[in-house]
């Protein structure tokens, strides 16, 4: 007797459908969400009235957290309340490393968001940073439906055509910018300079999210057999290299070149085994290709304008502050001279320690030239004028001196990690910098993390001298590692590293034998590989990652290159 094979009940391809939106959506979905700081996050946070309005990251977040839940609830009530029985892939023995891999990450931010200084703050992350615990959860959710559902060809398509309508949207964004001005300022008529923070909506911050979605559209153009949907799919990639170049991103554009020597590889590998690519093919890359040749030639310099050092100011103008020792009544800052700050009875003295020469600072408005600083007393305000971007401003209270700090928050002087490399601070425009400052962090993360979203009080933030011979102002704040490998083990802790690496490695095994089967395959491999490249520089960001874990759980449920084969 002949069995007809079992389909898939309809409602089993919910997930897809749903991730699928969720890309195609993604550069639209933003709403201003007002957020109220914390006693924690007051010295540190920039905002206005212990608030600031967030319209693209919190709401990001947000969306990907209820994204998350809907999905586990979906795979819950299949396996309590099952319309047609079925073994969820999830089961299946070859994801056992993977799903166990995600739920020990998962478990790792929960238990050190738990016990971390400030565990109000684990789940959502401090406000201007937004990668909490809840972040955690849409991407394990995000990752292991897409690792159960990428199997089938259906689903897969849900993902394509959620690519092309979220590049296509990103394309359109970029030329209302470029014609009428920033998206954000059209919609809600508000900027950062009244405390909100634009982060998405805009092409500079469309960056590496498009810059993954360029291999993935150019791959599915490629290999797609239908003439207008390849069509579609090539202009879309177009749209996306254009968003990712016009974000004068680095960072996105050595993503997009590794993507692209993927694709290469992979390519070569495929006509070497006789897979040609079809002739009426060969116009997509150039067709892609062509918006981005022409802002290349009108904005011609725009692969250079997010490189380099982050230096701001001119460091042959500047005092060339190399320390500052600040005491309960003096202060003793060292440069190009040794000026002694010293409250007195009848004002603020500053001595000049190589010539000997004081001035005294008695009443409000009074100015001094000395040592080749311009320094200035307004009321209880002593602002020192070293040639930085910002001025440095001291607080005179109780016959003591203290360093008035982001916010106007009376704070300690810190020291950096490691002075004796200040040479490599502004390497990467100002990497170097972060990343030397957050290694003694790791010291707490052997066993669990900081929490999630928590740097900002492990970082010296008050280095004066580091902060301003980095980046010309000590008005900053570092609540990122900038690094998305670093930021998992001091989140998460160095375990969770490790574990990422292993999941990472097995998405690459599986994902490698289905790019050499599938265009699309080869598509999301690139993407991926993107996302790791742009990690080493990058933040674990809810405006891209999302992307990545779900092209990464596709890969990852593709151990072979049988069924999707062009």
């Amino acid at each position: 007797m002949k069995h007809k094979p079992i389909k898939e009940p309809v409602y089993t391809r919910f997930p897809m459908m749903l991730i699928g939106i969720f890309i195609a959506l993604y550069p639209v979905i933003c709403f201003p969400v007002t957020l109220k700081l914390s006693d924690a996050e007051l010295p540190f946070v920039p905002a206005h009235g212990g608030a600031l309005t967030d319209l693209c990251v919190r709401s990001r977040e947000i969306v990907l957290f209820a994204l998350g839940a809907c999905l586990i609830l979906f795979w819950l009530g299949e396996r309590i309340f099952p319309d047609h029985p079925r073994k969820s892939p999830l089961l299946d023995r070859k994801a056992l490393l993977p799903l166990a891999g995600t739920g020990l990450i998962l478990l790792c931010a929960v238990v050190s968001g738990i016990f971390s200084l400030h565990p109000e703050l684990s789940f959502w992350g401090i406000s201007s940073e937004n990668t909490g615990i809840a972040a955690f959860i849409g991407f394990a959710a995000l990752f292991l439906a897409a690792l159960e559902g990428g199997f089938s060809r259906e689903n897969l398509r849900y993902i394509t055509t959620g690519a092309t309508v979220s590049g296509l949207l990103c394309g359109v964004m970029l030329l209302i910018e470029k014609t009428f001005g920033q998206l954000t300022d059209i919609l809600w008529h508000t900027g950062e300079s009244a405390g909100t923070m634009l982060l998405f909506g805009n092409s500079s911050a469309c960056g590496e999210f498009c810059a993954l979605l360029f291999p993935f559209l150019l791959a599915c153009a490629l290999s797609e057999q239908r003439n207008a949907a390849a069509a579609v799919q090539a202009v879309s990639a177009g749209a996306a290299l254009c968003t990712a170049l016009s974000s004068m991103s680095s960072t996105a554009f050595y993503g997009m070149l590794a993507e692209v020597i993927a694709l290469a590889v992979f390519g070569i590998i495929r006509a070497a085994k006789g897979k040609k690519m079809p002739l009426t093919r060969l116009f997509i890359p150039f067709a892609a290709a062509l918006p981005a040749a022409a802002l290349l030639i009108f904005q011609p310099g725009i692969l250079t304008a997010g490189a380099g050092n982050s230096v701001s100011y001119s460091p042959e103008s500047s005092w060339q502050l190399t320390g500052a020792e600040l005491t309960e009544s003096t202060l003793r800052i060292t440069g190009k001279g040794e000026l002694l700050i010293r409250i007195e009875q009848d004002g603020i003295s500053l001595t000049d320690e190589r010539s000997g020469e004081t001035s005294l600072l008695t009443s409000s408005c009074d100015t001094a030239e000395i040592a080749g600083i311009t320094a200035r007393l307004d009321g209880d305000i002593l602002s020192l004028d070293l040639g930085y971007a910002d001025k440095l401003r001291f607080a005179r209270y109780d016959g003591g001196l203290g360093y008035v700090g982001l916010n106007g928050y009376i704070q300690p002087l810190e020291q950096s990690a490691f002075p004796e490399l200040s040479e490599y601070y502004g390497m990467l425009t100002g990497r170097g910098y972060i990343w030397l400052n957050t290694l003694p962090a790791l010291r707490q993360c052997i066993f669990k993390g900081t929490g999630a979203g928590q740097l900002c009080f492990y970082f010296p933030q008050n280095d004066i001298v580091g902060a301003l011979n980095t980046h010309g102002t000590a008005n900053i704040l570092t609540d990122k590692p900038h690094s998305m490998y670093l930021e998992t083990a001091l989140y998460c802790g160095i375990p969770a590293l490790l574990i990422l690496l292993a999941v990472t490695a097995v998405v690459l095994k599986r994902g490698a034998a289905a790019a050499l089967g599938s265009g699309a395959m080869a598509g999301a491999f690139a993407s991926v590989v993107g996302a790791l490249v742009m990690g080493i520089t990058n933040d674990i960001s809810v405006v891209y990652i999302p992307l990545a874990v779900i092209f990464a759980g596709i890969l990852c449920a593709h151990p072979d290159n049988r069924e999707h084969a062009d």
